[in-house]
């Protein structure tokens, strides 16, 4: 969250919608008392421990539940006076662009971490090579695809966490989660994300394993196996890359399922431009534009750095389009 009584104004920082730059670039705009709930690698964490008329302060909040505080939250921190009086924005990203931008972030062993190779095999020279400059995405495309389409159905079809529920944004609520992800998977016959059967391939690798994956069909692409499909390890079943319904569904941030609870929720798509105009019209006066707001990105252009495929190639298929339409149907909230 970002504070600011210089500005009146209140930030919901939601996830994969560039709210850590929008922090990034608010720090030089901000008053001494101002407040974020940010990163103290890129210096946005700022005043967590200044006492709001509540008693209560974000470092409160942060210890448990990260950066990413939903509205109700904040509300509690700041109290009712300030929540009212405050202008309350966000910014959030159209679902399909935004889901695709978070499978890359969670799965960067298939999208953007070079390929390991099965010690088992024999490869040819220039196999090897090929194979340790390339991903298990660029080797296999259409496998990745199908995994990010099982990846997807399996959220889609949980059963939902209470939007309103403090626990659905803190750590606590993993064991909740995959309960619930893995009645989905049962419901839709995916067995890729809890695994019953150990790999058919392990390799050691320091601390980790190399084994095999079953969605990309091949032994001649191994991957870290981040401890869930190692029986012997005391994590084994725990699948990160489907930790945080809270990240995937987005939207407990800013809206309760039935209304929105801010002001504004600020256009991803054109979001510098965008946030610049908010600020004219609501006579905040700080500039934003394109520029301006894209030297401050930590991460700007993440898929274009890493050579991924543009978003239009996820949903270009058959299975694809089906897909795409139930997101649309799900991420309703996000119609502003």
């Amino acid at each position: 969250m970002l504070i600011s009584h210089k500005h009146k104004l209140i930030f919901i920082k939601t996830h994969k919608t560039s709210t850590q730059t929008f922090n990034n670039f608010m720090k030089d705009h901000l008053g001494e008392e101002d407040v974020i709930t940010g990163d103290p690698k890129h210096g946005t964490e700022i005043n967590i421990d200044k006492k709001f008329p509540t008693g209560l302060c974000a470092l409160d909040f942060r210890e448990k539940y990260g950066n990413h505080l939903p509205w109700f939250m904040v509300k509690e921190i700041v109290g009712e006076d300030i929540w009212h009086s405050y202008k309350k924005i966000t910014i959030e990203r159209a679902p399909q662009d935004r889901i695709v931008s978070l499978f890359c972030f969670l799965n960067p062993l298939l999208t953007s971490l070079s390929c390991k190779l099965n010690k088992s095999i024999k490869y040819s020279p220039e196999e090897r090579k090929k194979y340790r400059e390339s991903t298990p995405l660029k080797e296999r495309p259409e496998h990745v695809r199908n995994y990010f389409y099982d990846w997807i159905e399996v959220q889609l079809n949980a059963k939902e966490l209470p939007l309103l529920d403090h626990t659905t944004y803190s750590a606590d609520a993993i064991p909740l989660e995959l309960n619930n992800y893995r009645e989905s998977a049962k419901q839709l016959g995916i067995d890729l994300f809890f695994y019953d059967q150990p790999s058919k391939i392990m390799h050691e690798m320091g601390t980790q394993n190399l084994c095999d994956f079953p969605p990309l069909e091949t032994d001649r692409i191994l991957i870290p196996d981040m401890n869930s499909r190692n029986k012997s390890h005391v994590n084994f079943g725990r699948y990160l890359a489907l930790e945080g319904q809270c990240r995937f569904l987005n939207y407990g941030y800013y809206h309760d399922g039935e209304s929105l609870k801010i002001d504004k929720v600020i256009d991803y798509e054109n979001v510098a431009n965008n946030i610049g105009e908010y600020f004219i019209e609501n006579n905040i006066n700080i500039k934003c534009d394109k520029d301006l707001y894209d030297c401050k990105s930590k991460n700007l252009h993440f898929r274009a750095n890493h050579n991924l495929p543009k978003k239009e190639w996820w949903f270009d298929s058959e299975r694809g389009v089906k897909i795409l339409s139930s997101l649309k149907r799900k991420f309703i909230y996000d119609k502003h």
